[in-house]
């Protein structure tokens, strides 16, 4: 996955596995770029996919994935990283604390 583009995009492909798929969802570098097509066809069943959110959820409503993620979580599959927990009046020290970057992984507000 990528949000960069520009001259990252046609090294990542050559960097793909057959039957890889290189997902882009920004052009944070440059929207325009020379890709290299025999990186895809080399490859053998390579391909580059455009995410577009509203696209995805004409396909999928996002309660799904939700509703996959929470399933991950309480299962153990997936462990989420709660760096802060603290109630919902709190929001805007914890928003600056966040834009600081005072702490890594997610803050949890409490609504009472």
């Amino acid at each position: 996955m990528d949000g960069t583009a520009g001259p990252v995009i046609a090294h990542a492909l050559g960097m793909l596995r057959p039957d890889g798929t290189y997902v882009l969802y920004g052009t944070s570098a440059d929207a325009d770029v020379v890709v290299p097509l025999s990186a895809l066809y080399g490859t053998g069943g390579a391909s580059l996919y455009g995410l577009a959110m509203f696209h995805e959820l004409r396909t999928e409503p996002a309660s799904s994935g939700l509703a996959r993620l929470a399933e991950s979580v309480v299962s153990g599959r997936l462990t989420v990283r709660i760096s802060v927990e603290a109630p919902w009046t709190d929001i805007a020290k914890i928003a600056q604390q966040l834009i600081d970057r005072s702490y890594a992984g997610k803050a949890v507000l409490h609504i009472q």
